[in-house]
């Protein structure tokens, strides 16, 4: 249990930053209830949102608006009363690749992380040890279901891809608060209930995940936005309650499409993981 719990403050330390687009349109119930239903999801530069609710025209958006990310970011963690503090160093290319690079702040590195949307391959160098294989060893790591796409939305803070979308606003005085009952991929046996907060400037502040099978609760809340190329967050705060995990943490080096590493070797002296 130990070993897996840390993997999970390690894999934890990635999920932080993007969701996969979707192009919705607006309708009303007879409650006067604004749900948000979901038309297409195939990130098709050629369609567009046809909003009129600027909190959703901005995070529902067909198009990530850059090719590549990367960013390092200083990690703090709470696990059962225990802290631990590292350091990441993220590259994304956008629906490809997602590399990382963990790490202490003398700069000895720990593990290191590539995954594709079909493949994950983990290197842990402290146990020297490695996993190569599909999504099942980040899933038990963070005890609920996760593919490519879920973890490059979060580490992005956009919404995710293959998910049907039927967002309620909780309130007719606000557009900030929007909540879907039941998302589902749509090939993934993955459901989940969704809670989202936008700030006053309409960027993403807070999604509120709880899963339907097995019932988890994942929280990560994003801060203090740059609009200095493209709207992008510099802090970010995560609560899983049902290993008490707690994080924080802070970006630095914040990049956009400049191409980083996405390379991974697994020593032959290493023994595989079994999830």
């Amino acid at each position: 249990m130990k070993k897996i719990t840390f993997f999970c403050i390690i894999f934890l330390a990635l999920f932080f930053t993007n969701c996969a687009r979707v192009i919705t349109k607006k309708s009303v119930n007879q409650d006067g209830q604004i749900y948000i239903e979901k038309t297409t999801n195939n990130r098709s530069g050629n369609d567009t949102p046809g909003l009129d609710i600027p909190a959703l025209n901005n995070f529902f958006t067909s198009d990530v608006p850059y090719n590549w990310v990367s960013y390092r970011a200083r990690m703090n963690f709470t696990l059962e009363n225990s802290n631990y503090n590292f350091q990441i160093f993220y590259v994304n290319r956008i629906d490809s690749i997602i590399y990382v690079n963990i790490h202490v702040f003398g700069g000895i590195e720990l593990a290191r992380l590539v995954a594709t949307p079909e493949e994950v391959i983990f290197v842990n160098k402290m146990n020297k040890e490695y996993y190569k294989g599909d999504y099942k060893f980040l899933s038990s790591m963070l005890d609920f279901p996760v593919n490519f796409y879920m973890v490059q939305s979060l580490l992005n803070g956009i919404d995710f891809k293959d998910f049907t979308s039927n967002f309620i606003q909780l309130t007719q005085e606000t557009e900030l608060q929007w909540t879907d009952n039941r998302r589902c991929h749509m090939k993934d046996n993955i459901c989940l209930n969704q809670f989202l907060t936008f700030n006053n400037s309409l960027r993403l502040q807070r999604n509120h995940l709880e899963m339907e099978q097995p019932k988890r609760i994942f929280i990560i809340e994003y801060k203090n936005h740059t609009e200095e190329e493209f709207s992008f967050f510099n802090n970010f705060s995560i609560d899983v309650p049902h290993i008490s995990l707690k994080g924080t943490g802070e970006l630095r080096n914040l990049k956009f499409n400049t191409s980083g590493p996405t390379s991974i070797k697994i020593p032959d002296n290493f023994t595989p993981i079994n999830p």
